[in-house]
């Protein structure tokens, strides 16, 4: 007679090869979705792809090999002639004993408690009838998976005859360790949870046990939902009681959903609210497997100096990049941000054991000006993998309000970016301080040679602020605008852990029954679903805003692109130095000249300007028979040195509250192309900013020509 568990083992067999070919990665980047707690009813449903081996991404297959952190470990029954019997009637062919199939095992409304050893373990079949297992360990895990490793290693698993349990390293010799445990990972095994799941988040989960990893970022998003489904289970159950009609299923589905909500009510969301209490005085710690729980999208993050100094020298800023110079301690850069997304690292259970951890990312905006309207600038920053706890004050970026003193900084923050706006409006200021040398990302200003890098100086006299113009003359300056909320696309990913889950025959594991699959959701789409919300509710889009929201004033940087008249070239200016208050003194009474020519040269300039301004406003067309010409006022004045040409120039310039651009004939050059490029040029700039223009020094350019001279006749003549 055979042996009465044969047929029990080769069933498993079976049923264990069909599970390892349903773990795959769903990419989808055409959902449309809101944000946290928001409806998604009206995103198309996700589901699996047909085979094992596709994937769609951006609507188009995809080839893809399921991700397996160490294969899986095919167990002692999957052999199938070790412990079979030869058929009488055909001696060559092997059978596999008959006996009555065990039956499957309920899944009961409860949820079950479990260090490492029973999170991947069972030792009777009843272990696994709960509706949620959740995995709670602290800094000894890293041991207890070593543990396991060797466990195994001497029961014979296969896959794990060869393994070196020593070479698996533990975070509890890595040095910044926290106390006591916490809830690594939440295997959801109903089949009801998973259908409430998928309805709320429109992704088909599959009725096949999925753990989910912390921060669970899925379960506390989509959770909100799963309340209000619930709460319309109760009251159609409600319903069919007063009518006489009770249902079993639907009491066995709400038992099972207040079970679940009960769990993440009690043990998750309680990890999201642990950071909404600010103690400056007992400055908060935290994993960095918690750091989604501190970031929120939408709030003001804190950038300190360090960061972006790093952040320059990791080389992620293209051509900018290439020096590695520490920026100063007094360096102006940004250092409020904006949180549009946080991206947590893909959840691994064996990441303890893990030599290279991975990172997570902040994606963080400030506000700037394009030279026509305001736009966000989006940049990235990595949050570098940390074991045990750490100061969240020593975090590359963290949120500004556990930063010191933060209702300064954003006060101090918002009446800068008010003055930034004003100067930008106004556009003629007045400069008298030292030019910042770096740009609010903490890259340094080039002058016309990208690899000089030029140093702060201080500049005395009249600024025209214009920021369209200095990205003409250096457009390396300019930023990259615009969120890129239509790049996201929508990623589930599961992976094979590379423990699988083991069936004993008792505590002593003195038979290995089966194995199943551990399926881990390495990334749950959340962070897709907040940049994508956060995306459709960006007022600025691609064109950006005409006037800065009062929120956003704060993330205005301090520095403008400004065009110093008397030194003649752009540099940048700090904001907080700018002044548009300018001194109203009468210089025109103070000006010895004769009284009928200051009246002639006065109502000649008062005519030019309202004309002008007429002009611009359509009123009146041009009165020169050419087109083109008949717009432009030219005075010369000539006399001895020192008789008040330039101060009459000046005077005139401060009465009619224009700005003067003063050259001389050596800005122009001495050859015939470079004083016509330079003349072009001022020319340009002057009319632009409603210059008033004066070419001091002029002799050089009217004087008569001569014979003997005729690179001078080229200069003059312009040939």
């Amino acid at each position: 007679m055979l042996a009465p568990h044969r047929t029990y083992l080769s069933l498993i067999s079976i049923l264990t090869q069909v599970a390892r070919h349903q773990v795959h990665t769903y990419s989808v980047s055409t959902i449309s979705s809101t944000g946290p707690g928001a409806d998604v009813s009206d995103m198309p449903l996700r589901t699996p792809p047909s085979t094992p081996d596709q994937n769609t991404n951006d609507g188009q297959p995809k080839k893809h090999e399921p991700t397996d952190t160490a294969g899986s470990q095919p167990s002692e029954a999957d052999s199938g002639s070790k412990d079979t019997a030869k058929d009488p009637a055909n001696p060559a062919l092997l059978v596999a004993p008959e006996v009555p199939v065990i039956p499957e095992v309920p899944i009961v409304a409860g949820v079950r408690k479990c260090n490492f050893e029973q999170f991947v373990n069972r030792f009777s079949p009843k272990e696994a009838g709960y509706a949620v297992e959740y995995l709670e360990a602290g800094t000894e895990l890293g041991l207890e998976m070593t543990y396991e490793v060797a466990r195994r290693r001497r029961s014979k698993v296969k896959s794990y005859e060869d393994t070196n349990s020593s070479e698996h390293r533990s975070r509890r010799f890595e040095g910044g360790l926290s106390s006591g445990s916490w809830i690594q990972a939440v295997r959801i095994q109903s089949q009801t949870i998973l259908k409430a799941l998928s309805e709320v988040s429109r992704y088909t989960w599959g009725s096949e046990p999925h753990t989910f990893m912390r921060p669970f970022s899925h379960l506390i998003h989509f959770h909100p939902k799963i309340q209000e489904k619930l709460e319309s289970l109760k009251a159609a159950g409600a319903s069919l009681t007063d009518k006489g009609a009770d249902s079993p299923d639907s009491q066995d589905e709400i038992n099972h959903l207040e079970c679940y909500v009960s769990f993440v009510e009690t043990y998750l969301l309680p990890l999201v609210r642990q950071f909404e209490d600010v103690s400056y005085s007992n400055p908060r710690r935290i994993r960095h497997d918690d750091l989604w729980y501190l970031f929120r999208p939408g709030e003001l993050i804190y950038v300190p100096l360090k960061t972006l100094e790093a952040w320059d020298e990791r080389k992620v800023l293209g051509d900018w990049s290439d020096r590695k110079v520490p920026l100063p301690k007094n360096a102006i850069c940004q250092n409020i941000w904006r949180l549009e997304v946080f991206l947590p690292h893909d959840g691994d259970l064996g990441l303890p054991m893990h030599s290279d951890h991975p990172a997570s990312t902040a994606h963080l905006y400030f506000i700037d000006y394009d030279g026509s309207s305001y736009k966000t600038v989006p940049c990235n920053f990595d949050m570098t993998y940390f074991n045990g706890e750490k100061e969240i004050r020593s975090l590359e970026v963290y949120p500004i309000r556990f930063a010191a003193s933060s209702e300064s900084l954003i006060k101090e923050s918002r009446r800068w970016g008010q003055h930034f706006i004003k100067c930008i409006e106004q556009r003629h200021v007045s400069y008298k301080a030292w030019t910042i040398a770096n740009d609010p990302l903490g890259r340094f200003s080039l002058s016309a040679d990208p690899r000089k890098m030029t140093s702060p100086e201080f500049i005395d006299g009249d600024v025209i602020i214009d920021f369209q113009e200095a990205f003409n003359a250096r457009p390396i300056w300019k930023l990259n605008f615009g969120l890129r909320s239509d790049d996201w696309s929508s990623e589930i990913r599961t992976i094979r852990d590379k423990f699988p889950i083991l069936l004993w025959s008792d505590a002593a594991r003195s038979k290995l029954l089966s194995e199943s699959t551990n399926i881990v959701v390495a990334d749950d789409d959340v962070c897709f679903i907040e940049g994508k919300a956060l995306g459709r509710r960006d007022p600025y889009g691609k064109d950006g805003l005409g006037k800065v929201p009062e929120e956003d004033v704060v993330l205005l940087p301090r520095r403008l692109y400004g065009y110093a008249l008397r030194e003649r070239k752009f540099i940048f200016l700090n904001v907080k130095n700018v002044m548009t208050d300018r001194e109203d003194i009468e210089a025109l009474k103070y000006l010895q000249i004769e009284p009928h020519n200051q009246r002639i040269i006065d109502c000649l300039l008062t005519d030019h300007f309202n004309t002008k301004a007429a002009r611009k406003m359509g009123d009146i067309p041009s009165q020169d028979p050419i087109s083109g010409k008949g717009r432009n006022l030219v005075f010369l004045l000539h006399g001895p040195p020192g008789v008040g040409k330039t101060a009459t120039v000046e005077a005139m310039a401060q009465k009619y509250q224009k700005p003067l651009f003063s050259i001389t004939s050596g800005d122009l050059g001495s050859t015939p192309d470079a004083v016509e490029s330079s003349l072009t040029e001022i020319f340009h700039l002057a009319n632009v900013w409603d210059c008033i223009l004066l070419l001091d020094e002029a002799d050089v350019f009217l004087e008569e020509r001569e014979r003997s001279d005729l690179k001078r006749n080229a200069v003059v003549s312009g040939k």
